[in-house]
């Protein structure tokens, strides 16, 4: 036979064990509990994305930046010379402290042409090209073409292969998707736009063809 203090003790540990088994198996069934978990879980996967897409931004930007530069450099082109005009003997000393000579020099009239026609093409390329945007590994060149431009010979291209203004930019642009100092941007494709927004060319992937 219990006596009263007995049957206490005896409750107070059953209710001790029912508050033990509501902590251990009961807290996941209660509503408030399922509504924090899922708050987190969502908040989580939220922080996950806005951080990938920021990093994506950061990527993205710094390839326009590098392109742009690169670009700069690539329709650069030095103020032709005149053919007749002569070049003394210069001098140059390298990094190593090797000295090279280079002989005096007078400019024919082939070379004067082919100068005027490189500086020519540059400024072409740079008209034409109104700006660039990058997402997704995809370049995109924005220009003022509208698709009604004449083929020309290819400079990239033997033989006699024609091509558009839109085709050569995609086959120039290649030289900066796909150079080794540049994959660490991630890109794969090349879109060329025109003036109102249409794809005029393109290349998807370094084995793909320029269209």
């Amino acid at each position: 036979m219990f006596g009263p203090a007995s049957a206490t003790v005896l409750l107070s540990q059953a209710k001790m064990r029912q508050r033990s088994e509501m902590t251990a198996t009961g807290r996941l069934r209660q509503p408030g509990y399922v509504l924090t978990t899922f708050a987190v879980f969502i908040f989580a996967i939220l922080s996950a994305c806005s951080m990938a897409t920021t990093g994506n931004a950061a990527n993205d930007a710094a390839a326009v930046d590098a392109l742009n530069a690169w670009w700069k450099d690539a329709t650069y082109s030095k103020p032709p010379v005149k053919a007749g005009t002569v070049t003394p003997t210069q001098t140059i000393t390298s990094p190593n402290g090797r000295v090279q000579t280079i002989p005096r020099h007078v400019q024919t009239r082939q070379e004067a042409e082919a100068e005027v026609e490189d500086a020519r093409w540059a400024q072409h390329l740079r008209a034409i090209v109104r700006g660039f945007s990058v997402g997704d590994g995809t370049v995109t060149v924005l220009t003022s073409l509208t698709g009604a431009e004449a083929p020309h010979p290819s400079s990239d291209l033997p033989g006699a292969v024609l091509e558009s203004d839109a085709q050569e930019l995609c086959h120039i642009l290649g030289g900066f998707v796909w150079a080794n100092d540049n994959r660490r941007f991630g890109l794969e494709n090349i879109l060329i736009k025109g003036a109102d927004g249409q794809v005029l060319s393109h290349r998807i992937g370094i084995r793909g063809k320029v269209r």
